[in-house]
């Protein structure tokens, strides 16, 4: 009933069309009962304003301007697929195109009658965009060299469609650019043969055009054969270790399974368990570098961090897979989308994926191949029986092997000069490799120890059946080994997290920050030594030249759980933790210009935690510093948000929010944000909510079909602080909704909401206009007297609107003048500039486009660059200058090369194709 409502649109249905979509026939008196049963179920479910009362005989579904239909999401993303076509960028229409066409179900539209009705007609214009997309997608497919993958699936769709003219052409074009010119014209002469007996006729004459140029071995559709795509080979695989000792039977038969087999269809999955430090991750790798010969076009790896409190999303692990396969630009969003394109690029490839510390298996089933070919290895804590088809579930090293590995750390003529006291070392490891690593490293950095002094240090082995107490146990014995400040070290950098992180935070964390640089030296010092007794491990160097290091999942428990159990301890050290990177982002940010959306984030001022040597590295390179650090502060503020410290939270937010923009990593500005939300509603924090809502509803009003998703969101921040009486908020979230409105008033002329829409922006704007002044906020004041101006011009009202636009052009550029933030101005001259432009003033709106380039060129911004040289190129089209027009068309267009949403460089490409054709025209 809803399928058929939602489909009906705003005419709706009767009641005999409903009765006949539902049940296939019109009999009311038969249904009519049943039919307002479930009517009013629905209505009790969406609301009864969703299904209004209307006469008896119809009935139809209200939508409102921020709901969204699946189908509305399948004809954007085909328009934006088609666009990128236009511009020859294949890579991003076959993406789009993918997703729209992944939207469908299989079969599609079950819900919809397929008998003949009032709903038919309407069916089968559904499934014929369904069609057209798919048939785009295949086409662009093929112009990426998917020419085997392509001719596979059209055979497949000719068996339900074959005498569908399209599909045979995709078949032959996919043949012939594959170099199997004569399979296409066989394929040819077999669809003709078919042809004339289902129908009596040969096939059209676009069909025989290609079939006479690939006999003629010509350019076809402008390409001739083309050589397979480039692909990228991923080498992803951890070092295996260099003093790898023992585990030969599992080794043998981990290396029969994944070495492939010919007559296989299944894919090699093996899953290798056992308890934490039991040597699962070094196994795997030293039987994926064993096997990675049979795997040529890559080996892709992921630590997942299964069970860590912080386990890695799957959407980012996919996403990193697919960047290292080589997708770039848009991204899928959801992680189905991803899984999808993820099996679609590993089909007909030999890839090995090593998955690193799986938690529970449903963490593992989208980053699974869906062919043969390719092979996985899982490790994890958890027996994987519902994801491997194969699994090897580690032991202890039998005695010998624990021996040998513990003279290859130690030195053999060590081992061999005490051999009853290296048993006992390795019978008090209970034969784990972790915990006779920790162990042999303690004895290479003692020299001097004897093999039986350092075993009555150990102690007896006592573990459980899981060797959690065993393992427990040798980190006991480490961290009894340090001196207190060591210790305390030890305890507090477990708060950090998985990720890496440099040495001056461990000062941060004992509170010997403060600026002056004394608590630096102590932190190098403990950082040193926690290195030496292998409780924290080396992981590289960064972009800065800083060394940096993390903590082992087994190591960083025994911590936190020492940590834990002084809970005056645990609260200052997460506090110096939160404060402390704070004061570092607020300081680098005081370095970058503020967003422009938003008021500047007040300063904070203070340095009580934070290190010296953190304030330098900012000082000499903020954003650099920001690029290695951000994922660090976002764990942060997930961190303080799940302690209740919602109002720290935010204020770490509000001093990443600028950098995020500017680097336009809007994906984790968004989950920054919705997290805070959470944090917040769940702690009664109604003000601090609503602010993170409001930026959140900013950031999604600025993203393709954003504004209207956006609507809801800021309807609810005016409402909460209207109640709050926050009149500076209420006048931000109004001059927000503004800019939505104007954005959906531009998209919807022609929509009959269009003018109600309108009059509610401008009230909205005077109303925030008028709350910014009593507020004495001259930014907020700046985005009203700008938001007005856009009403205006959407009005038609011109003189008006260039007028207040220039008004708060003005007041921004006083405001960089006196302040030295100029992205105000840039972003109120852009602005400008759309009005100018669509007044007509075209040479005003050229002079401002110069103008916005070189000063948005001082941020290091080339998005906004390319934006203000696109202006250009409208101005210079308005004026007839064409030849201009296309070289900034085109220069914007190198300038979005490099941006995240490839649709904004497939616009300016096809900008200057249409000023290309006007001017050979003339």
């Amino acid at each position: 009933m809803l399928c058929a409502l939602l489909v009906a649109g705003e005419n709706g249905l009767s009641v005999e069309a409903l009765a006949e979509a539902v049940w296939g026939d019109d009999d009311v008196h038969a249904h009519g009962g049943p039919l307002k049963a479930i009517m009013s179920m629905l209505r009790k479910t969406l609301g009864r304003e969703r299904i209004p009362l209307g006469s008896s005989s119809r009935y139809r579904i209200a939508l409102d301007l921020d709901d969204r239909l699946d189908l509305e999401e399948f004809r954007a993303l085909t328009r934006e697929g088609a666009r990128l076509v236009t511009a020859e960028e294949h890579a991003a229409a076959a993406k789009l195109l993918g997703q729209a066409v992944k939207l469908w179900g299989v079969p599609p539209l079950p819900d919809l009658p397929d008998h003949y009705g009032v709903l038919w007609d309407a069916r089968q214009d559904l499934l014929g965009e369904r069609r057209d997309a798919q048939l785009a997608l295949w086409e662009a497919r093929l112009h990426l060299g998917e020419n085997r993958d392509v001719v596979r699936e059209v055979r497949g769709e000719l068996a339900d469609d074959p005498l569908s003219e399209a599909l045979h052409r995709l078949v032959m074009l996919g043949l012939f650019r594959s170099g199997q010119r004569i399979e296409a014209l066989q394929h040819y002469a077999a669809a003709e043969e078919l042809f004339k007996r289902e129908t009596g006729s040969r096939p059209g004459g676009k069909l025989r055009r290609l079939r006479d140029a690939i006999d003629a071995d010509d350019d076809v559709d402008g390409t001739t054969p083309a050589s397979p795509a480039v692909q990228i080979v991923p080498a992803q695989l951890p070092p295996a270790l260099f003093d790898f000792t023992g585990r030969e039977a599992d080794t043998a038969v981990l290396v029969e399974w994944l070495t492939p087999a010919s007559d296989t269809t299944a894919l090699p999955v093996v899953a290798v368990s056992g308890p934490g430090g039991i040597g699962k991750s070094a196994l795997a790798a030293h039987v994926a570098h064993k096997v990675r010969a049979s795997y040529p076009d890559g080996q892709l790896y992921a630590h997942l961090a299964g069970m860590s409190g912080q386990p890695r999303q799957v959407g980012d692990v996919l996403a990193e897979f697919l960047h290292s396969l080589g997708v770039r630009g848009l991204m899928p969003r959801t992680a189905w989308e991803r899984s999808a394109l993820l099996r679609s690029l590993l089909a007909g490839r030999r890839v090995l994926l090593l998955l690193d510390d799986a938690g529970p298996m449903h963490q593992v089933q989208h980053l699974l191949p869906g062919t043969a070919g390719c092979a996985v290895i899982i490790t994890s804590r958890i027996h994987a029986a519902d994801a491997a088809s194969r699994h090897v579930r580690l032991h202890p090293l039998p005695h010998q092997e624990a021996v040998d590995l513990l003279g290859e750390i130690v030195g053999p003529d060590r081992v061999a000069a005490e051999p009853d006291a290296a048993a006992s070392v390795v019978e008090a490891c209970g034969g784990f490799p972790l915990a006779i690593r920790v162990a042999g490293a303690r004895l290479s950095a003692q020299p001097y120890w004897s093999m039986a002094y350092f075993s009555g240090l150990m102690g007896e082995r006592v573990a459980d059946a899981d060797g959690v107490e065993l393992s427990t146990r040798v980190a006991a014995d480490s961290y009894g080994a340090l001196g207190g400040d060591a210790q305390r070290a030890f305890r507090a950098v477990s708060l950090v997290g998985q990720g890496d992180w440099p040495s001056w935070v461990v000062a941060m964390l004992l509170g010997g920050g403060g600026g002056d640089g004394d608590g630096d030296g102590d932190g190098e010092r403990l950082v040193e030594l926690l290195s030496a007794h292998s409780l924290i491990a080396p992981a590289g160097v960064d972009g800065m030249g800083q060394p940096r290091y993390r903590q082992h999942d087994l190591l960083r428990s025994y911590g936190a759980a020492r940590i834990a159990s002084d809970v005056g301890e645990r609260d200052a050290a997460t506090r110096r933790l939160e404060l402390g990177w704070l004061e570092l982002a607020d300081r680098a940010d005081s370095h970058i210009q503020p967003e422009p959306h938003h008021p500047p984030t007040q300063r904070h001022g203070t340095s009580l935690y934070a290190p010296a040597a953190a304030s330098a590295l900012i000082d000499a390179d903020a954003r650099g510093w920001f690029d290695i650090e951000i994922n660090n502060i976002l764990a942060v503020i997930r961190l303080a948000g799940q302690e209740g410290q919602v109002d720290r939270a935010v204020g770490l937010a509000l001093t990443v929010n600028s950098y995020l923009f500017w680097a336009r990593r809007d994906g984790d500005a968004e989950d920054m944000w919705r997290a805070i939300i959470e944090a917040a509603t769940a702690g009664g924090h109604a003000g601090l909510a609503a602010e993170a809502r409001l930026r959140m509803a900013t950031l999604i009003s600025r993203l393709p079909g954003g504004a209207k998703r956006s609507m809801s969101m800021f309807d609810k921040c005016v409402q909460v602080f209207d109640d709050l009486g926050d009149g500076q908020a209420l006048a931000r979230s109004l001059a927000a909704r503004v800019f939505s409105i104007w954005i959906l008033t531009t998209e919807n002329r022609a929509s009959p909401h269009s003018g109600a829409l309108l009059e509610r922006g401008v009230a909205d704007s005077v109303r925030g206009l008028e709350a910014a002044r009593t507020a004495g906020d001259a930014y907020t004041e700046l985005a009203c007297v700008r938001s007005l101006g856009l009403m205006h011009a959407c009005r038609g009202d011109f003189a008006q609107a260039t007028s207040l636009c220039e008004e708060s052009l003005g007041m921004a550029a006083g405001i960089g003048a006196r302040t030295g933030q100029r992205a105000y101005e840039a972003y109120t001259m852009r602005l400008l500039i759309l009005v100018r432009l669509a007044a007509g003033d075209f040479e005003e709106a050229l002079a401002l486009a110069g103008r916005g380039r070189e000063l948005v060129r001082m941020f290091g911004y080339p998005a906004g660059e390319a934006s203000f040289e696109e202006q250009a190129g409208e101005a210079l089209s308005g004026l007839g200058r064409l030849a201009e027009a296309v070289t900034r068309y085109g220069a914007a267009a190198d300038l979005y090369s490099e941006d995240l949403a490839p649709y904004h460089r497939a616009r300016c490409l096809e900008k200057r194709a249409s000023a290309a054709a006007r001017l050979v025209s003339l």
